[in-house]
């Protein structure tokens, strides 16, 4: 599998955080401190680009669950953009799309109303 690793950047008011190859549990540190690292600074919107995204472990979806309700306690959002078809049956199947929207794009997720 790919070697795990997060790109940041912004788009707008956005915070983007692209992940990148698999989220595996030999990533899970990378992800446990970005999350942390995020909610420490509370963006009021962060979309999580995962049009690089290879795989997702359910310790991974865990994290993410958890960096959700650390930014809407804040009163801010938190989005998903542009999945793999693998990784989208993954978030389905864990119904995280019940707590997050996918949008198509970063630009498509950065832009639509909160």
């Amino acid at each position: 599998m790919a070697a795990f690793s997060i790109d940041e950047t912004t788009v707008g008011a956005a915070t983007v955080v692209r992940l990148i190859g698999s989220a595996d549990l030999s990533g899970q540190a990378i992800l446990e401190h970005e999350v942390n690292r995020l909610a420490a600074v509370h963006p009021t919107l962060v979309v999580l680009d995962f049009s690089q995204l290879t795989f997702i472990a359910s310790l991974a979806v865990g994290q993410l669950v958890m960096l959700q309700h650390a930014i809407r306690r804040r009163g801010g959002h938190v989005r998903l953009a542009n999945p793999t078809d693998d990784v989208r049956t993954v978030l389905v199947r864990c119904k995280l799309t019940d707590l997050l929207p996918i949008y198509p794009s970063v630009q498509a997720a950065a832009e639509a109303p909160r």
